[in-house]
């Protein structure tokens, strides 16, 4: 293979994490019938740091074994991940609620999470994984797209573009100007803290207080003695509000008197850091002429709970099967796959659409969640409640 061919492309995926990892391992036959066509790409260097919550439903890895038998077991042999089953939530220092996940849900630290995938993926024969290797400007060609550097030099051409790169997405700003307007973007930042003690780490904390509605803040144990502590809320209503992220985060901490006790001799590890959500309002359109997105930079992550690797996962997963069957099917360049639109829209669209109303409600009359709280301690109204989250 000559040094121009190691960097032509059938198809490029841009961003390792769980949504470009889930495509890639949905491809498998296909990359093993057609190796060297298809590349794995991403900016940084693994194991490499991501802000999150750390907190996967146990649909997740469920979901990757479809596409990788066994990863599931390996992932819990490996990684020995904290467990949660259960999730307390309480409102304004009062009322709470606890509801026990259908599955077992895992505490897994992005860094660790996004190693371990990255290392399945390398295992497939005929992949091309570029770690490093940032793309800050895709451009359209007779032939194809041209993926270029900050000095505007082509690195990569790809006959057809994934964008799997989160938010923001260069593939989005590049190929979909607008489209990341589309959603309505929250903020959070994090940190973990040591040295505590938590009585029960297979229950997650959220707390929510009328001021700061629909925003919340979570306490996600990875141990009994350590957790992922944060805050998130939508930017419409923080800046509506005047919400300033970092002392909300530590209003939380300093006045809700189940986070003093828990936190009260804990230390922060380093300092806080922050990040961009994009909420999704429902299904858009992620697909054109020559490319798709998935996750975040498809704009679906949860409005309701902020969660962005479970549609990150199954939307992966449904390109993956969709681009098998259109590959030697089509021209990829002018490939438009309706096969996945349809599908991600018929799996995940009600359901967004739904909570993303859930969500305005409950900013516009933030009494409703203390009165949900209540009415959930009933069990006609905790069914119903758990259908939905």
């Amino acid at each position: 293979m000559t040094e121009a061919e190691k960097r032509n492309f059938d198809i490029v995926i841009i961003g390792a994490g769980p949504g470009g990892i889930a495509t890639a391992l949905g491809l498998r036959s296909l990359i093993s019938r057609f190796p060297g066509k298809i590349a794995l790409i991403d900016k940084a260097i693994f194991p490499r740091e991501k802000v999150c919550g750390d907190a996967v439903p146990f649909w997740v890895l469920r979901d990757l074994d479809l596409v990788c038998p066994g990863i599931h077991e390996k992932a819990n042999n490996l990684l020995k991940p904290g467990r949660f089953k259960q999730t307390k939530l309480q409102v304004n220092s009062g009322s709470s609620l606890t509801y026990k996940w259908n599955g077992v849900g895992y505490m897994i630290p992005r860094f660790e999470l996004d190693n371990f995938l990255l290392e399945e993926v390398k295992k497939i024969d005929g992949l091309t994984i570029l770690e490093n290797t940032s793309v800050k400007r895709i451009v359209r060609t007779d032939e194809g797209f041209s993926l270029r550097n900050s000095d505007r030099e082509e690195i990569l051409t790809a006959r057809y573009v994934i964008g799997a790169d989160g938010a923001p997405s260069t593939v989005v700003r590049s190929i979909r100007p607008g489209f990341q307007k589309m959603a309505r973007s929250g903020s959070a930042i994090r940190g973990y803290f040591s040295d505590l003690n938590i009585q029960d780490p297979e229950t997650s904390l959220v707390f929510y207080q009328k001021k700061y509605a629909p925003g919340y803040f979570w306490l996600f144990p990875l141990s009994s003695s350590r957790a992922n502590v944060g805050f998130g809320m939508g930017n419409a209503c923080r800046q509506r509000k005047r919400i300033n992220l970092n002392e909300a985060f530590w209003h939380f901490i300093n006045e809700e008197p189940e986070l003093k006790e828990i936190l009260s001799g804990g230390r922060l590890e380093g300092s806080l850091k922050g990040g961009m959500l994009p909420f999704s309002k429902g299904v858009e359109s992620v697909i054109g002429k020559g490319y798709a997105l998935v996750g975040d930079a498809a704009n679906l992550n949860d409005p309701f709970s902020g969660d962005g690797i479970r549609n990150a996962v199954i939307s992966g997963v449904f390109l993956g099967e969709c681009l098998e069957a259109n590959y030697e099917k089509s021209d990829l360049f002018s490939l438009e796959l309706t096969g996945y639109q349809k599908k991600l829209s018929e799996k995940l669209h009600k359901s967004l659409r739904f909570r993303a109303r859930l969500v305005r409600l409950a900013s516009r009359l933030p009494f409703l969640l203390e009165m949900a709280i209540r009415l959930g301690n009933k069990k006609w109204m905790k069914s119903w409640i758990m259908k939905w989250i």
